[in-house]
This record gives structure tokens, sequence and C-alpha cells, in this order.
């Protein structure tokens, strides 16, 4: 069982429910002054999602979806922060990252803790998380350590693979899933569906062979 700790990567946290930007015109020089103005916002967020769904890495080899003989887990989410809208709901759609590449995945959202002082100390404690709490290798266990000010500072993320799962989740599908929890995290989605989408689009991703980014 191996881990590799992330650094953040986003100028603010993931927050439960999140909400969308909205946009507010002014009517002042008629509704051709309004149409233009709005195509022209149409138009710049268009080339934001365009930029922003363009870093994805490549797949560059085939994979096998893994014969683990561990059955997919319902009670797959531990929410202390209060993020989701609907845990058993989101824990059944998670499913589909399972029935895609064999591997079951974990999610926890885990509230502040003064005792977590470091990056080393987070490390380790999702390491004893996983050997405490699941008992199989065929688990990747993705946790988010928020810090004190939960909805405005950014918090530290670490995942741990079982180790009948390296073959499917290695460093190459590790990248792939943290550039779509990139890419999902400034998005207007519930948390519920961000997560489910990261994970739907890395099964989709990894498990076919790709010649270029996206």
């Amino acid at each position: 069982m191996g881990g590799m700790p992330r650094p953040p990567r986003m100028s603010y946290p993931l927050r439960g429910p999140r909400r969308g930007s909205y946009y507010t015109f002014a009517y002042g020089g008629g509704y051709v002054r309004a149409l233009l103005l709005f195509l022209v916002v149409i138009f710049i967020l268009a080339f934001v999602l365009t930029s922003c769904q363009s870093d994805i890495p490549a797949s560059t080899y085939e994979r096998q979806k893994a014969e683990t003989g561990v059955a997919f887990q319902n009670d797959c989410i531990v929410d202390e922060l209060g993020w989701f809208d609907n845990i058993p709901q989101t824990e059944r759609r998670l499913q589909g990252f399972y029935d895609e590449t064999g591997v079951q995945p974990f999610i926890v959202l885990k509230a502040y803790d003064s005792r977590l002082t470091t990056d080393t100390q987070k490390e380790e404690y999702v390491q004893s998380w996983y050997e405490e709490n699941i008992d199989n290798e065929g688990t990747f266990l993705y946790m988010y350590f928020a810090e004190a000010d939960a909805d405005s500072d950014v918090g530290y993320m670490c995942y741990v693979n079982g180790k009948q799962v390296t073959s499917v989740m290695d460093a190459e599908a590790v990248e792939i899933f943290w550039a779509y929890l990139d890419n999902a995290w400034y998005s207007d989605m519930s948390t519920d569906d961000m997560f489910v989408t990261i994970f739907d689009n890395t099964a989709d991703r990894i498990m076919t062979k790709t010649t270029t980014a996206s």
C-alpha cells in the first residue's frame, strides 16, 4: 500500500453546497448592447472552459480492470464537513467507477484537527486510517484535510492505493484524477456531482488508451 501527497492546487477550498457565478446586465444602451455584452460573456466562458479541459494528461497504455475479489462497498464516503447533500445516493453513483476499473473508490473529508500540523503528519494519518478502516487492498482512498477556517482556507489532499489496484491507479492514472479534480473544483456543481464526475471521467480516461492530452 503506497500513497503520494498532493499540495493544494486550487485557490479556494471545496464547499458544499457550492454556487456558481451570476452575471447582471444593466439595460442602458438598448437591446443590441445588452445582447452583444451577453455574447461576449458567453465567448469568454466558452474559452475558459475549453482551456480548463485542455490539460488532461493522455492515457498512454491499455489498462485491464482490476480483479481484486472485493465487492463494491456502498458505505464509501465519510463527510465530517457536511459538504455532501445526499451521501447514500452519491455512494451508489460511485459504483460506476468501480464497475469500469475494478477499484473501490473511497472519499474522506476530514474536519480540522489541530494535532495534524504538518504534511507528514497528515500523510501518516491517511495511511493509518486506511489500515484501521479498510479491510482490503482493492481501494483507492482520497482524503481531504480541512483547515481551521474550512470555508476560506485550502485544505491538504492525499491518496492511498491498495496493493491490488496499483496496476490501474498508477502514477499516470493518478495524475489524470488530479487533473479532473482541478477542472471540476472550479465548476458550479454540487459536491456530490463533482466527485461523481471526477471519478467517472477518470475511469473513462484511464481505461482507454489515448494518444494526446485533451
